[in-house]
C-alpha cells in the first residue's frame, strides 16, 4: 500500500521504514492497515519524540481516501514553546 514513508516530500523507500500505529496501541489502537502508516526512522522518531501528530486527513464532500494515496495523511508540527 504505502510506497514510501507517508511524511510529506518523503521518499524513503518502505524497506527502511517503521510501521507506526496512528492511535497508539498502548491506547487502544488496532494493529490493522487503517491504523497503521508507514515512516522513515527520522519521521518516526519526529512522531514519538519531536510532537508531530499524525491523524487521517478529513474527508471533503464525499471524498474517500485509501490510507495509501499520499493526501490521506496529514502531519501537524509541534506547538511553539512560550
Amino acid at each position: 500500500r504505502d510506497k514510501h514513508c507517508a511524511f510529506p516530500e518523503c521518499r524513503v523507500d518502505p524497506s527502511r521504514c517503521q510501521a507506526h500505529h496512528v492511535i497508539h496501541w498502548q491506547h487502544g489502537g488496532a494493529t490493522d492497515l487503517d491504523n497503521l502508516v508507514l515512516l522513515c526512522h527520522q519521521h518516526h522518531q519526529g512522531v514519538h519524540e519531536g510532537g508531530w501528530t499524525v491523524s487521517p486527513t478529513p474527508a471533503r464532500d464525499g471524498e474517500h481516501l485509501h490510507p495509501g494515496h499520499p493526501a490521506y495523511w496529514q502531519f501537524t508540527p509541534p506547538a511553539p514553546r512560550l
